[in-house]
């Protein structure tokens, strides 16, 4: 009698389809989405034409889809993912070019984990991460695997929670009655607070845009906060260089084109994937 062998045959290690199984293996570590095309080709170091014949085999097999809405990006389905909202990550517009040469300076500049927040305000009001800079340095990398929930409160927390979204409710209405803190904040143009990852914290300054552009249009008045951009640092390193890191914090966020959250086919997706 024949042995059955659990051995893959010799048609499965072709190298089109270890391709197939590279990419999968990859979107399946990069989480369910969206993921833009630029940033899939990075992760996966394949050529562009090579990486979409797979994403088109896949989604043939159901088991990725274009993200709809958001041309150029891709996630996997449900069939992969189940159906538990948890394991869904929330599909956010990335940002323009220019914006991500800023946070890719400012890191650069200060040496600092660099995050881009939005916000949701639905039931309960979130900010979100929706680009991140400088997050393979080697201690952050360890810290957060220290503490694996960590990562997803960075990722997404209650507006309140930290600096990030402070720094948007303090600015969210120049006419809105604040607390004393939220005054303060507004006063100061920043916001500080300990950070999800115990030992580091947040220094945050708010991100306008003016009506008119991309994602405003027909709303009328002055410029609108769409977000945040913080530092993230070991509290003591904030503490010391504080006065040098807002500098460029401040200097680069006035510098952003006014359609700072502008989406662009290539945009990239949420940077740090829940635990």
């Amino acid at each position: 009698m024949a042995t059955l062998s659990l051995q893959p045959d010799e048609a499965e290690r072709t190298p089109e389809a270890l391709r197939s199984y590279h990419v999968f293996k990859t979107l399946l570590g990069m989480g369910p989405g969206p993921h833009p095309m630029r940033r899939i080709v990075e992760q996966t170091g394949l050529p562009r034409g090579v990486v979409r014949r797979r994403l088109n085999a896949m989604r043939a097999a159901g088991l990725c889809c274009p993200t709809p809405g958001h041309p150029g990006h891709h996630e996997l389905t449900t069939a992969v993912w189940g159906a538990d909202g948890e394991r869904l990550l929330h599909a956010l517009p990335g940002v323009q070019a220019r914006s991500r040469r800023y946070l890719t300076v400012l890191q650069q500049q200060t040496g600092q984990i660099v995050f881009m927040h939005g916000h949701m305000l639905l039931d309960s009001p979130v900010r979100l991460c929706v680009e991140c800079r400088g997050d393979s340095r080697p201690d952050f990398a360890r810290e957060l695997a220290a503490h694996p929930t960590a990562a997803g409160r960075l990722r997404q927390a209650p507006l309140a929670a930290d600096a990030p979204g402070l720094a948007i409710l303090a600015h969210l209405d120049d006419t809105m009655p604040l607390s004393g803190d939220l005054q303060t904040i507004r006063a100061l143009g920043y916001a500080t607070s300990p950070s999800p990852l115990p030992g580091w914290s947040f220094v945050s300054v708010p991100l306008h845009a003016v009506p008119g552009t991309v994602g405003l249009e027909g709303v009328v008045g002055g410029a609108r906060v769409v977000g945040a951009v913080s530092l993230l640092a070991r509290t003591g390193d904030l503490e010391r260089h504080m006065d040098a890191w807002l500098s460029p914090l401040w200097h680069g966020v006035r510098s952003l084109p006014a359609s700072a959250t502008r989406l662009e086919d290539d945009a990239p997706s949420i940077a740090l994937h829940a635990a």
